[in-house]
Parts: structure tokens; C-alpha cells; sequence
């Protein structure tokens, strides 16, 4: 399949560009294709979906597009695909609006921070705010996101196996050596 072009599809085609690649690469997968979440994360594509395109995708392709991730962090967003596109599974990517999203009907997350502390994550699923999460978000949000949450998981990950076995040391520098 060709995808080449991708930038000038999504950078100067709008929706209408938008939708021609969604429509290029679903079409192609055919029924390899199932249960897609189609990701709006504006901040790192320089394009958002919007919900004039998820409408369109989802009525184009509904044995296909299952649902939406909103990483924009914007809660006008989130609340707007809520309203809009409840039937699909609208999963949140910014850990600050889950437990209101869920209060609206959210199907859940998919967060880098429950990477770290998957406990602080389970009164948010459950609708109630928990403000040591906020912390940690406004904590992360000045450094490149992914990296900074890659390095806390994978600090994360040393002191769990330290902690967990005398020779957990042992195995994290054969790790290291092996990732090199």
C-alpha cells in the first residue's frame, strides 16, 4: 500500500485530507483492520480530528473504527467526543480529566503515568479525582512527555527489581549490557 504523500494529506488537506488517508489505510487493511482508536493528539501531529472527521470515519468504516484516544489534554475536546461519539469507546490520554471523563461515560485510559503508579490510577477509573496524579502530570508536562515517562517506568522498574531480589542488581546489569 502506498502511503507516501502522508504529509500533504494531513498538513495542507484538512479533514478532507485526513479522511483520504484513514480511508487509504483502512480500506487496504480490509478486515485486518478491527477495533482501530483513531489518536487526536494535536500537540504532536500539528493536527487534531475533529469531530466533524471522527463522524465521517466512523460512519464510513463501522466494523472498523472502535473508538477514539483524546491525548489533547483539552476538556472541551474530550467532553465534545463524549457527547458526540458516545457509542464508540473514547478512551483519555491525559490522567488530569479521566475521573470527570468517566463521570460522563468514558470507557477508560490509556495513560503513560499508570506505567508508575498504576494504584493512584484506580480512583480515577472510578470517577473520583485524585489530586497526587495532577501533581505528577503538571511535574512531567515541561519535559518531553514520552521520554520523561520512559525514564520514570524505567526507574521504576530498577528499584522494583532491587527491591524484589537479592540478585535483581545482577540481572539489571545484564540487562543493560544486553541493550547495548
Amino acid at each position: 500500500m502506498e502511503l507516501a504523500g502522508l504529509g500533504r494529506c494531513l498538513l495542507q488537506g484538512g479533514d478532507e485530507g485526513l479522511f483520504d488517508w484513514f480511508a487509504a489505510v483502512l480500506t487496504g487493511l480490509g478486515s485486518k483492520a478491527s477495533n482501530v482508536i483513531l489518536y487526536h493528539i494535536p500537540q504532536v501531529t500539528s493536527v487534531g480530528l475533529s469531530m466533524a472527521l471522527v463522524d465521517r470515519l466512523k460512519k464510513a468504516f463501522p466494523k472498523q473504527v472502535a473508538g477514539v484516544k483524546d491525548s489533547s489534554g483539552d476538556w472541551d475536546n474530550a467532553q465534545a467526543l463524549l457527547k458526540h461519539h458516545g457509542e464508540l469507546h473514547i478512551l483519555i490520554g491525559d490522567e488530569r480529566l479521566l475521573a470527570k471523563a468517566m463521570n460522563l461515560g468514558a470507557s477508560g485510559a490509556i495513560t503513560g503515568l499508570a506505567n508508575i503508579a498504576p494504584d493512584l490510577m484506580k480512583p480515577l477509573i472510578d470517577g473520583i479525582e485524585e489530586p497526587r496524579v495532577n501533581a505528577m502530570v503538571e511535574a512531567v508536562l515541561p519535559f518531553a512527555v514520552t521520554a520523561a515517562v520512559k525514564a520514570l517506568v524505567g526507574h521504576r522498574l530498577v528499584i522494583t527489581v532491587a527491591e524484589e531480589s537479592a540478585g535483581g542488581v545482577q540481572r539489571i546489569a545484564q540487562w543493560v549490557r544486553f541493550a547495548r
